[in-house]
């Protein structure tokens, strides 16, 4: 038997400890992957704010280049930091809080049979709390990639828009983030929990006795399963977002505009984007869990048949 710190079939005591370090886990997670979409963000956000001005990335890019250099492609990275640090230590945290308490609350046979929903609810409530946190860091990140002479960095620039818009400025995108977030965090963990629990039901050696690096590919697999899964479902509201600064009337004439073929147009590179996203996320959140703290890989609510 591998004599790793995850070898175990004991059942893991899910105390305040083993949350904080999830959460730990769960900021170091999706601070390391935003980092590393800064520059994409930098293009999206100038595609939304100036359609005219960028009507392709490729055009964003280049001007942004030319203008600016390569410190044009990293405005916003002070928010980005500070943001998903902390949005990423709630979500990650507070989704291992609520998918053991409600599976609790349930009873453990009724929360096996309904699993997919514990998995959704837990998903749903930990993004929203979650965004709290992160909607003040989004709505300064765009003002400084929209203009980057607007602050000296993060909390100068929340200390402006807090005095000139009070909480409103900071927080009026927060419907619309917990609109496009929600449903992909739900769909994410909850695809990625039953891919891992069918893949580990189908191996014939126990999940105990399989190497970290072992279970850390199978938390990749699932986790990218999870992230084409949550891009499908996201990504109507991903289309309406991207049009709402660009049309007059807000939510309701975006929709009218990006009409219904619209909706799902350039679904497939982004469920290939996203699904890889979400795999390197879920890996460096099992990964950290597993270096830096000791803990086991990722496990949901079901518990694993007896392998003969």
């Amino acid at each position: 038997m591998s004599t790793n710190s995850t070898s175990t079939s004991a059942p893991l005591k899910k105390d305040s400890s083993f949350y904080l370090k999830s959460g730990a886990s769960g900021g170091l997670a999706a601070w390391a992957t935003h980092v590393f979409m800064v520059p994409v963000d930098v293009i999206k956000t100038q595609m939304q704010l100036s359609p005219q001005k960028y009507p392709s990335a490729s055009v964003a890019f280049r001007t942004i280049l030319t203008k600016e250099g390569l410190s044009g492609l990293s405005h916003g990275l002070g928010p980005t930091n500070y943001g998903y640090l902390t949005q990423g230590f709630f979500k990650y945290g507070l989704y291992e809080v609520f998918k053991t308490k409600f599976a609790e609350t349930i009873g453990q046979e009724r929360a096996e049979r309904n699993s997919t929903l514990v998995y959704l609810a837990a998903g749903t409530a930990a993004e929203t709390i979650s965004d709290i946190f992160l909607t003040p860091f989004e709505a300064v990140r765009i003002r400084l990639v929209a203009d980057p002479t607007f602050a000296r960095g993060t909390l100068d620039a929340i200390r402006k828009v807090g005095r000139a818009e009070g909480l409103v400025g900071l927080y009026k995108g927060f419907f619309p983030l917990v609109l496009k977030q929600v449903p992909y965090t739900a769909v994410k963990f909850a695809v990625f929990e039953a891919t891992e629990y069918s893949i580990y039901e189908s191996l014939p050696t126990p999940r105990h006795e399989l190497s970290n690096a072992a279970q850390l590919t199978v938390t990749a697999f699932s986790g990218f399963v999870g992230g084409v899964a949550a891009a499908v479902a996201s990504h109507p509201t991903d289309s309406v977002l991207a049009k709402v600064n660009s049309t007059d009337g807000g939510l309701i004439a975006a929709v009218k505009t990006v009409g219904f073929r619209g909706l799902w147009a350039g679904l497939l590179p982004r469920m290939g984007m996203v699904g890889t996203l979400a795999a390197l996320q879920l890996l460096a959140y099992d990964a950290a869990k597993v270096t830096l703290f000791g803990l086991p890989t990722s496990q949901g609510i079901k518990q694993h048949h007896a392998h003969h």
